[in-house]
């Protein structure tokens, strides 16, 4: 009898949890690539790109409470070919931590991929020039065989595995956490 009791209880706390409140939010929130381009210099081809990092209310609550916030720049370079799948030339990655120092209080952008750190006295100046990728070399020219049946996409994936382990389950289902961009196409120019 004790059993059956345990078994009508489940449904009732599954469908107690589905009527909880979830919060809305008016605001816009995402990370947008607004251009993106590969130029030739030096016998390289270098990324040159500017993004715009929106931050949720959440995302912005963590930041302020010193939890680092983390995006992967991928850039994947693909050669078109008329008979099978496209031919993925390239698969490059930049990575991007931002944090806040509560103590000095200044946010710090680091690009772990270099290693290079800057620091900032506001949020928007931080994320103003963490969105500006200037000059990365990517691949050497002669590596491109044929440039022009060639094309590029960028995508900034936000890491949620690099959030402390109470908080990344709920990213996975929270709106919020959704601070990854889609895939930017554009053909490569000669």
């Amino acid at each position: 009898m004790n059993g059956y009791k345990k078994l009508n209880l489940i449904p009732a706390v599954i469908s107690l949890f589905l009527l909880l409140p979830t919060q809305v939010y008016a605001g816009k929130f995402d990370t947008r690539i607004k251009n993106a381009v590969l130029i030739q210099e030096n016998d390289w081809y270098k990324l040159n790109a500017d993004i715009d990092f929106n931050l949720s209310p959440l995302a912005v609550d963590a930041l302020q409470h010193s939890i680092s916030l983390v995006w992967n720049i991928r850039l994947k370079l693909y050669q078109q070919r008329a008979y099978f799948w496209d031919k993925k030339v390239l698969d490059f990655s930049l990575t991007y931590r931002i944090r806040y120092h509560a103590l000095l209080k200044m946010y710090q952008v680091k690009n772990v991929t270099s290693g290079e750190v800057r620091r900032f006295f506001s949020q928007a100046s931080a994320l103003k020039a963490m969105g500006e990728i200037r000059n990365v070399m990517v691949v050497q020219q002669d590596k491109i065989l044929n440039p022009e049946n060639s094309y590029a996409a960028l995508k900034i994936q936000f890491d949620r595995e690099a959030l402390p382990l109470p908080l990344r389950p709920v990213s996975y289902f929270d709106s919020q956490w959704q601070l990854s961009s889609d895939w930017l196409q554009w053909p490569l120019q000669k």
